[in-house]
């Protein structure tokens, strides 16, 4: 169908009604039906994708369609008619393909029957994953090791077990990066797995260039998929190149205006370039369309914080919380209460002081060590802030990787140990 429309978008709709006649099949059928299809044809010479996905559209074929010829219109002859003879090798023979074939066809059946489910089974578990809270996040591993049993050495449920495991850890299949590796070796014409290689290797490995070169491959492979576009622009930030890191946040807004991931990260790149009231209201875009999208919260606390707006930063701080351990809202009314009557009662260093002691041991303690940083430095004492950052190079906490570009650190740019600290990252000063 995509070569006969020589280049048009085939909508969805009639693919649906060609292929199945009409019948009704899950949305995840078409999509699967075009990854095989990539799988066998891409890339193409161009060194993108044969089929281009039109986002909320259908697929176009990206290539140009050349007839290799025309049909003879010449009739072959007309052969006289004999009256076949019956031959019960001949029928037999046919028999016994019919029972072979009868039997590899429910083999078959059931090989895609699995397929369509670990391909359920995996989108469904990075759908939780990225809601980001602790619960859906640990909801979400059981439904990856499901798709593994019904097919081994399925990528994307490798990739989704990567994803997870570079967010919440506490998965038992090995470090995140070498998940993603084998996603990516497993299917390397996996948009999702080389978009989820990207951001591992960039948030976990600090692996930049092949971060960088993964996530660019996703987004070649389909530049619909706004979250690519995000983790791109993630990354472009890190590196400290602000504007064409607002312009990729920009294009995935573009893509999709009501993905609250979207408003977040323009907002975060806000708070690095020191646009803070800019950021406030991306961030507040992002929680008007999803309360429990817990970076808008996080990133609207850190703003407040930049700002000098200790209530405001105290109450995001409650949200951010509550919304990551999936607290109702009656208990997050309760611990805003709570917060603000420790900064009445001692200022902001009697709140940060309190949010310090609450991951003062063991492992809560290493995966808080960047906050513990912000915190200290909020509070004013840059030594204790130095000690937390060089802790955080050996713990490896997610946002870690913001050191560079993160103006709370501002006053330590020129300061050796700060720099040393950067250049643990793999980043420049």
């Amino acid at each position: 169908m995509l070569v006969e429309a020589e280049g048009e978008v085939v909508s969805r709709e009639d693919l649906e009604t060609t292929i199945w006649s009409g019948a009704l099949v899950e949305e995840s059928n078409l999509a699967h039906c075009v990854g095989t299809l990539r799988k066998a044809l891409d890339p193409a010479p161009s060194g993108a994708s044969y089929i281009e996905t039109v986002a909320r559209v259908g697929y176009r074929l990206a290539v140009p369609v050349q007839p290799m010829g025309q049909a003879s219109t010449t009739r072959p002859p007309v052969e006289p008619q004999v009256k076949p003879r019956i031959s019960w090798v001949g029928i037999a023979t046919g028999v016994a393909f019919l029972l072979l074939t009868g039997f590899g066809g429910v083999r078959l059946y059931g090989h895609f029957s699995h397929l369509r489910k670990a391909q359920s089974l995996s989108e469904e578990g990075i759908t939780l994953l990225r809601r980001g809270n602790l619960g859906d996040g640990l909801r979400a591993a059981p439904m990856f090791q499901q798709a593994l049993e019904l097919v081994p050495n399925f990528a994307l449920a490798h990739a989704g077990l990567a994803e997870g495991s570079a967010r919440f850890g506490g998965f038992t299949f090995g470090t995140a990066s070498e998940l993603a590796r084998k996603a990516v070796k497993e299917d390397p014409n996996c948009g999702e797995c080389q978009a989820i290689a990207g951001f591992v290797l960039m948030t976990r490995d600090w692996n930049w260039k092949p971060a960088g070169e993964h996530l660019a491959r996703s987004i070649a492979m389909d530049e619909n998929k706004p979250l690519r576009h995000l983790w791109y622009a993630m990354w472009l930030a890190i590196q400290g190149r602000l504007p064409e890191a607002a312009r990729q946040a920009q294009v995935a807004m573009d893509a999709d205006a009501a993905l609250p991931q979207a408003h977040s990260t323009l907002g975060m790149i806000y708070i690095f370039e020191g646009k803070y009231r800019e950021a406030a209201l991306e961030c507040d875009r992002a929680i008007a369309l999803n309360p429990d999208h817990n970076p808008g919260h996080a990133w609207l606390s850190r703003t407040q914080m930049m700002l000098g707006n200790d209530v405001n930063t105290v109450l995001a701080r409650a949200e951010e919380v509550g919304s990551w351990a999936n607290f109702s809202q009656q208990r997050r009314a309760e611990l805003a209460d709570h917060y603000q009557t420790i900064l009445r009662a001692g200022g902001r260093s009697a709140i940060a002081d309190f949010w310090i002691g609450e991951v003062n041991e063991g492992t809560p303690r290493e995966v808080h060590r960047y906050n513990r940083a912000l915190w200290f430095m909020w509070k004013g004492d840059q030594e204790a802030a130095l000690a937390e950052l060089e802790a955080a190079v050996k713990a490896r906490p997610y946002n870690v990787v913001f050191t560079a570009v993160d103006p709370a650190f501002a006053p330590l740019r020129t300061n050796p140990r700060f720099r040393e600290v950067v250049h643990s990252l793999g980043l420049r000063p």
